[in-house]
């Protein structure tokens, strides 16, 4: 199931980069991992009730959407948000990183819930996570910022398998 398993690698590369640029922005403690960390699965759980409640959804809009959130993840530079007083550097912080998070949270739940085998879907969903903690150290050499670029691809990537195979709605 190599779109769960694309899913699996941007995922992660994603979470990878949020982690990192709260850190940058307020310490490498245990407090802000736990933050990032219980922002990352609130939004998820709030993206698989959004689309138990309010779904289907296009998923090639939804793929667009995320596309459209990563590249602005992308282009804000996260000294930028510093400027700002406290709350906002989080408020800031939380949306720039978590809202692709959310975005991929409804593809993963849309596109799993299709699958005739969902054991062997998550396994390959797993294997690509694994994949993609491999490529987290890829940012030696193109930097952190770059994660965005390199999970913006597994994403279109992911986008492109899932239209050939299945029909992407």
């Amino acid at each position: 199931d190599l779109t769960l398993f694309l899913l699996g690698a941007s995922f992660l590369l994603l979470e990878t980069k949020s982690v990192t640029e709260m850190s940058l922005l307020f310490g490498s403690t245990w407090q802000v991992n736990v933050l990032v960390f219980a922002a990352i699965l609130t939004l998820i759980f709030i993206a698989n009730l959004f689309i138990l409640r309010k779904g289907p959804f296009d998923k090639t809009r939804i793929f667009f959407a995320l596309f459209i959130t990563i590249a602005i993840s992308y282009a804000v530079p996260t000294q930028s948000l510093l400027g700002l007083p406290l709350m906002g550097q989080w408020i800031a912080g939380a949306l720039i990183t978590a809202v692709p998070l959310f975005f991929a949270g409804m593809l993963f739940s849309q596109i799993f819930a299709t699958r005739q085998e969902p054991t062997t879907s998550l396994g390959y969903n797993l294997m690509g996570a694994i994949c993609g903690g491999l490529l987290e150290y890829s940012s030696m050499a193109l930097g952190t910022k770059n994660l965005y670029l390199l999970a913006l691809v597994l994403y279109i990537l992911a986008f492109l398998v899932h239209g050939q195979g299945k029909g992407i709605n």
